[in-house]
């Protein structure tokens, strides 16, 4: 028996489509806030030349984590999973694993996604299958029990994962919103 499960190539290139349009988006803006950079001149107003560097670096910061982001989701969307008598291969663009389904240790689905939490990584692989019932049923059939979660215990495994790490990068923006607004009052904004 043979599973394969792929995304569709139409949500493939829709995606890429999706990225693409982001990145020239930020490039737009990128060009209108250069433009906008050779056209005012700062002079010698000392903060005002500051805030064009901190506008300058946040824009670049912005733009490197949204095209980024966009580039994680190109390639999520080009996992595919493979099994076959051999076990079960996972791959995307620039990560691979192989081994066998007692290697899974936690599986679901979410809104179209297959997730697979495999033994000894630490990043969940997402495998699109919202159309695929058959292969999801072949999937689930060879999992441990116990392994495939769903419906309160899901909820229960996802919260208790993932609401941590939410938490503290929030905090932690907070905590660095407040150094840049105390750094920006004593410079005299």
């Amino acid at each position: 028996m043979t599973i394969a499960l792929q995304a569709s190539p139409g949500f493939r290139r829709g995606v890429l489509l999706a990225s693409l349009g982001v990145a020239l988006v930020e490039m737009g803006l990128f060009l209108v806030l250069w433009r906008l950079g050779t056209l005012v001149d700062p002079g010698a107003d000392r903060r005002a030349a500051l805030m064009f560097v901190a506008m300058g670096s946040a824009v670049t910061l912005q733009a490197m984590g949204v095209v980024g982001v966009a580039w994680v989701v190109v390639a999520v969307s080009r996992t595919t999973l493979l099994a076959d008598i051999t076990g079960v291969s996972l791959e995307h663009p620039w990560r691979r694993w192989r081994g066998a389904w007692t290697d899974v240790r936690r599986a679901w689905q979410h809104n179209g996604w297959l997730v697979l939490q495999v033994r000894g990584q630490w990043r969940r692989w997402h495998v699109r299958a919202a159309a695929d019932a058959p292969a999801l049923a072949l999937v689930r059939a060879q999992l441990r029990a116990g392994v495939w979660l769903e419906g309160p215990a899901k909820h229960k495994y996802l919260a208790r994962t993932t609401l941590p790490l939410v938490l503290g990068l929030t905090a932690a923006g907070v905590v660095l919103l407040l150094l840049v607004l105390r750094r920006l009052g004593s410079a005299g904004f």
